[in-house]
């Protein structure tokens, strides 16, 4: 394969850079072979000006594809701090937004991440926009990636802004349930997580120790049911006929149109859960008699 090899014959400025960029624009690799990120090449496009130490020059070009060879002695703080310093040309809350989205896609859910989330909020990503965030990356990403990132944002940012109350889990409690509480036994919350008009909307439920509510039907002709995330505390779900199931953070449960159900919170702890309903047709909630209050006691039991 056919190669332009640029070398200098001097330490100081002979415009190395400046050769291999417009030389780059016709070739489909730009390779940076030895050397270190003591020394650079400053490339100017359209007027914004970047300054390269460890990446190749050339890089600007596009269709190019940079290689940073095994000869170079690499400082990966330098190496991501040519990426993150380019600010003309995408703002830092942007790229950090870009980069937690790319690390929960891949799975990665580790230290990196949480390095990503204290660098986000640093950036200016608030709490209520990192929870729109990772809610609207779980439909792509997965439920598991997403909660796994869940958990790490709820103690990055539950350090500053946390609610009131403490409880809610990352989405935070909302405001009263008052336009539902005649069909809940006890106090709850309500935070619309998703903004007014999304195709899907999504609620955040909280409920005090003890609180649940009515067993109730979410009726469809086709399509329909409920999905429940548990994001904060401990609670309950139960289909009628079968066992009541305990949540827990993580736990994701799927309610099928009209089945009678209820959920609510144990006896000992608050509990939040996300939900939101499959789009159907003929779609419609009944709500129907409380839990008795001794097969509720029972469970604790």
């Amino acid at each position: 394969m056919p190669a332009v090899i640029v070398l200098g014959a001097q330490w100081g400025d002979e415009g190395k850079g400046k050769a291999t960029d417009q030389i780059g624009q016709r070739t489909d690799y730009v390779v940076k072979f030895n050397g270190g990120n003591n020394a650079g090449h400053t490339v100017v496009v359209d007027g914004q000006k970047y300054t390269l130490h460890l990446l190749p020059a050339g890089i600007l070009s596009q269709g190019v594809t940079p290689v940073i060879a095994s000869g170079v002695v690499v400082d990966l703080d330098v190496l991501f701090g040519e990426v993150w310093s380019r600010e003309g040309a995408l703002p830092l809350k942007l790229r950090s937004i870009v980069t937690v989205s790319a690390l929960i896609g891949k799975g990665i859910t580790d230290g990196s991440l949480r390095h990503h989330l204290e660098f986000a909020r640093a950036n200016g990503v608030s709490r209520s926009e990192m929870a729109e965030l990772l809610t609207h990356i779980a439909f792509y990403a997965g439920w598991p990636n997403a909660w796994a990132a869940f958990t790490l944002a709820k103690e990055v940012y539950g350090e500053a802004g946390a609610e009131e109350s403490g409880h809610g889990g990352l989405f935070g409690v909302g405001a009263p349930n008052d336009g539902y509480a005649q069909y809940f036994s006890g106090r709850s919350w309500l935070k619309r997580v998703s903004r007014e008009g999304d195709y899907l909307p999504v609620f955040n439920v909280t409920f005090e120790p003890g609180c649940r509510n009515n067993w109730h039907v979410h009726h469809a002709g086709s399509g329909g049911g409920q999905v429940l995330i548990c994001v904060d505390g401990e609670g309950w779900h139960q289909e009628e006929g079968k066992s009541a199931q305990r949540l827990q953070p993580g736990d994701v449960v799927e309610v099928p149109a009209n089945v009678k159900h209820w959920h609510g919170a144990t006896a000992s702890s608050w509990f939040s859960h996300l939900a939101f309903e499959y789009p159907g047709e003929d779609t419609s909630t009944e709500w129907l008699e409380p839990v008795d209050d001794e097969a509720y006691a029972a469970l604790e039991g």
